[in-house]
């Protein structure tokens, strides 16, 4: 059985992405759920749950009661057939660590934003990554180390794959118009897999004008705010 996720950036302007979470053979007891509170790599207590502003569950087109437990824990109560669960991720943060989302761009580790159902640890992963809403935004393009499944070209919105949650979470997105243009990287190999790590280039205080552009960078890496920010995707 699969994980089926769905991610898509409900209202850039106001930093929410909107999620949904299939678990087609929940726990008959009641299917507990968590957010975790740490990221591949950075061990330090982030509390990332702290960001979901809103969340339901659902069996077919009932609502089913969702009791929270602790700060990163919640538990449904008993469903028969599928439980669903739809929630929304303010996404305002600057850092690589949890997520981030503006009219510009789009960023997400997925330990900020994908549900772990307790006990599907190993299950298969299915996601589907959905483009925001409106012309402007027709030309973003996303990147990430998940697999595209049959149908998805690498680069566009669809649907990728992950063989557990533990490879789900471990695949970082990046989503807009930098996306499209090419953006070059260095490739590096990471748990027998190919990452490509891309920088993404914002001008210092001191030299904060629009459109500027760090010395000696490729004019191929986007400038946007002011700091550095390197972002492993």
């Amino acid at each position: 059985m699969s994980l089926h996720y769905a991610i898509r950036p409900a209202d850039p302007g106001a930093h929410l992405f909107h999620v949904t979470l299939i678990v087609e053979r929940p726990d008959p007891a009641g299917q507990r759920l968590m957010l975790p509170a740490w990221i591949p790599g950075s061990y330090m207590i982030r509390e990332f749950a702290r960001h979901i502003v809103r969340i339901v569950a659902f069996a077919g087109d009932r609502k089913v009661k969702l009791g929270k437990l602790d700060k990163h824990t919640w538990q449904a109560a008993p469903v028969d057939g599928a439980l669903t669960l739809a929630y929304e991720v303010y996404a305002w943060d600057l850092s690589v660590r949890a997520a981030h989302l503006d009219r510009t761009h789009g960023f997400f580790n997925g330990t900020s934003v994908f549900l772990l159902p307790l006990g599907h640890e190993a299950e298969d992963c299915v996601v589907d990554i959905l483009p925001p809403a409106g012309r402007e935004y027709a030309q973003w393009k996303l990147v990430t180390g998940l697999t595209p499944a049959r149908g998805t070209r690498r680069g566009g919105f669809g649907t990728y794959t992950a063989a557990d949650y533990h490879e789900l979470i471990d695949c970082p997105v990046e989503m807009g118009t930098v996306c499209a243009r090419g953006v070059r990287g260095a490739r590096c190999a990471a748990r027998d897999r190919h990452h490509r790590a891309r920088a993404q280039a914002r001008p210092a205080a001191a030299d904060a004008r629009p459109g500027a552009r760090l010395r000696g960078a490729d004019p191929l890496l986007c400038v946007f705010q002011r700091s550095w920010t390197a972002v492993s995707v």
